[in-house]
Protein backbone atom coordinates (compact mmCIF):
# COMPACT_ATOMS: atom_id res chain seq x y z
CA UNK A 1 0.00 0.00 0.00
CA UNK A 2 1.37 3.39 -1.02
CA UNK A 3 1.55 6.20 1.59
CA UNK A 4 -0.68 9.19 0.88
CA UNK A 5 2.08 11.83 0.96
CA UNK A 6 2.34 14.73 -1.51
CA UNK A 7 5.59 16.67 -1.73
CA UNK A 8 5.03 20.43 -1.98
CA UNK A 9 8.63 21.68 -2.00
CA UNK A 10 12.20 20.55 -1.48
CA UNK A 11 15.29 22.73 -1.23
CA UNK A 12 18.87 22.36 -0.14
CA UNK A 13 20.53 25.70 0.33
CA UNK A 14 23.42 27.42 2.02
CA UNK A 15 22.32 29.89 4.67
CA UNK A 16 24.55 32.88 5.36
CA UNK A 17 24.93 34.73 8.62
CA UNK A 18 22.97 36.64 9.75
CA UNK A 19 19.95 34.58 8.77
CA UNK A 20 16.57 34.80 10.41
CA UNK A 21 13.14 33.52 9.45
CA UNK A 22 10.34 35.23 11.36
CA UNK A 23 7.68 33.24 13.18
CA UNK A 24 5.17 31.82 10.70
CA UNK A 25 2.75 28.93 10.14
CA UNK A 26 2.24 26.42 7.27
CA UNK A 27 -0.80 24.30 6.58
CA UNK A 28 1.47 21.33 5.83
CA UNK A 29 4.21 19.27 7.47
CA UNK A 30 7.77 20.52 7.21
CA UNK A 31 11.15 18.88 7.86
CA UNK A 32 14.28 21.02 8.15
CA UNK A 33 17.58 19.12 8.32
CA UNK A 34 20.67 21.03 9.47
CA UNK A 35 23.66 19.55 7.63
CA UNK A 36 26.13 22.12 8.92
CA UNK A 37 26.27 25.12 11.22
CA UNK A 38 24.58 26.10 14.44
CA UNK A 39 21.51 28.09 15.31
CA UNK A 40 18.09 27.94 16.88
CA UNK A 41 14.68 26.78 15.83
CA UNK A 42 11.65 28.11 17.69
CA UNK A 43 8.70 25.68 17.66
CA UNK A 44 5.44 26.67 19.34
CA UNK A 45 7.35 29.07 21.60
CA UNK A 46 9.97 26.51 22.64
CA UNK A 47 13.57 27.21 21.61
CA UNK A 48 15.77 24.37 20.31
CA UNK A 49 19.50 24.73 19.60
CA UNK A 50 20.46 22.95 16.42
CA UNK A 51 23.86 21.72 15.29
CA UNK A 52 25.06 19.58 12.38
CA UNK A 53 23.01 16.45 11.67
CA UNK A 54 19.98 17.48 13.65
CA UNK A 55 16.54 18.15 12.22
CA UNK A 56 13.13 19.46 13.16
CA UNK A 57 9.79 18.02 12.20
CA UNK A 58 7.10 20.66 12.19
CA UNK A 59 3.44 19.55 12.16
CA UNK A 60 0.87 21.60 10.24
CA UNK A 61 -0.30 24.84 11.85
CA UNK A 62 2.73 24.95 14.18
CA UNK A 63 4.25 28.40 14.72
CA UNK A 64 7.97 28.26 13.99
CA UNK A 65 11.00 30.49 13.36
CA UNK A 66 14.69 29.93 12.71
CA UNK A 67 17.97 31.74 13.23
CA UNK A 68 21.53 30.86 12.18
CA UNK A 69 24.42 31.61 14.55
CA UNK A 70 27.19 30.65 12.13
CA UNK A 71 27.99 31.32 8.48
CA UNK A 72 27.87 28.56 5.90
CA UNK A 73 24.96 26.59 7.31
CA UNK A 74 23.45 24.14 4.83
CA UNK A 75 19.80 23.31 5.39
CA UNK A 76 17.55 20.82 3.62
CA UNK A 77 13.91 21.85 3.73
CA UNK A 78 10.99 19.72 2.67
CA UNK A 79 7.27 20.46 2.86
CA UNK A 80 4.49 17.96 2.23
CA UNK A 81 0.83 17.27 2.78
CA UNK A 82 -0.46 13.99 4.12
CA UNK A 83 -3.36 12.39 5.91
CA UNK A 84 -1.06 9.46 6.66
CA UNK A 85 0.06 10.86 10.01
CA UNK A 86 -2.05 12.77 12.53
CA UNK A 87 -0.63 16.08 13.73
CA UNK A 88 0.26 14.55 17.11
CA UNK A 89 2.08 11.52 15.62
CA UNK A 90 5.38 13.31 16.26
CA UNK A 91 5.94 16.31 18.51
CA UNK A 92 7.23 19.56 17.05
CA UNK A 93 10.79 19.06 18.21
CA UNK A 94 14.48 18.80 17.40
CA UNK A 95 15.85 15.32 16.68
CA UNK A 96 19.35 13.98 16.18
CA UNK A 97 20.15 11.79 13.19
CA UNK A 98 21.80 8.45 14.05
CA UNK A 99 25.51 7.94 13.42
CA UNK A 100 24.82 6.18 10.10
CA UNK A 101 22.81 9.27 9.01
CA UNK A 102 19.68 7.40 7.85
CA UNK A 103 17.58 10.57 7.75
CA UNK A 104 20.15 12.48 5.69
CA UNK A 105 20.47 9.49 3.33
CA UNK A 106 16.70 9.41 2.83
CA UNK A 107 16.63 13.16 2.14
CA UNK A 108 19.46 12.75 -0.39
CA UNK A 109 17.47 9.93 -2.02
CA UNK A 110 14.42 12.22 -2.22
CA UNK A 111 16.53 14.91 -3.89
CA UNK A 112 17.86 12.39 -6.43
CA UNK A 113 14.35 11.14 -7.19
CA UNK A 114 13.19 14.72 -7.80
CA UNK A 115 16.15 15.41 -10.13
CA UNK A 116 15.75 12.18 -12.10
CA UNK A 117 11.92 12.03 -12.08
CA UNK A 118 12.06 8.37 -13.00
CA UNK A 119 9.18 5.96 -13.13
CA UNK A 120 7.34 5.86 -9.78
CA UNK A 121 9.48 8.66 -8.31
CA UNK A 122 6.53 10.18 -6.44
CA UNK A 123 5.81 6.81 -4.84
CA UNK A 124 9.47 6.41 -3.83
CA UNK A 125 9.45 9.91 -2.32
CA UNK A 126 6.29 9.10 -0.36
CA UNK A 127 7.86 5.93 1.05
CA UNK A 128 11.05 7.85 1.97
CA UNK A 129 9.10 10.52 3.86
CA UNK A 130 7.12 7.81 5.62
CA UNK A 131 10.37 6.09 6.60
CA UNK A 132 11.73 9.36 8.05
CA UNK A 133 8.63 9.60 10.25
CA UNK A 134 8.83 5.99 11.38
CA UNK A 135 12.57 6.11 12.14
CA UNK A 136 12.03 9.30 14.15
CA UNK A 137 9.09 7.74 16.03
CA UNK A 138 11.21 4.66 16.74
CA UNK A 139 14.00 6.85 18.17
CA UNK A 140 11.49 8.41 20.59
CA UNK A 141 10.31 4.98 21.73
CA UNK A 142 13.91 3.84 22.22
CA UNK A 143 14.69 6.88 24.41
CA UNK A 144 11.61 6.16 26.52
CA UNK A 145 12.58 2.49 26.83
CA UNK A 146 16.16 3.41 27.84
CA UNK A 147 14.85 5.83 30.46
CA UNK A 148 12.36 3.26 31.79
CA UNK A 149 15.18 0.71 32.11
CA UNK A 150 17.35 3.17 34.08
CA UNK A 151 14.46 4.03 36.39
CA UNK A 152 13.85 0.31 37.01
CA UNK A 153 17.53 -0.22 37.86
CA UNK A 154 17.47 2.70 40.31
CA UNK A 155 14.28 1.42 41.95
CA UNK A 156 15.76 -2.06 42.26
CA UNK A 157 18.91 -0.62 43.84
CA UNK A 158 16.88 1.43 46.32
CA UNK A 159 14.69 -1.57 47.18
CA UNK A 160 17.71 -3.81 47.76
CA UNK A 161 19.75 -1.36 49.84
Amino acid sequence: MEPNIHLQYFSQRPVGFPYRVQNHIHQMWEIVYYKTGKGSSLLNGKNFQYQPNTYVIIPPRTAHAEEAYTDGNINICLGFETEEFKEDFLPASLFTDADERPILNLLNNIENEIKNSGLYYQNIIAFAVSEIFLLTKRSLKKKKTDTDARVSMIREYIDNY
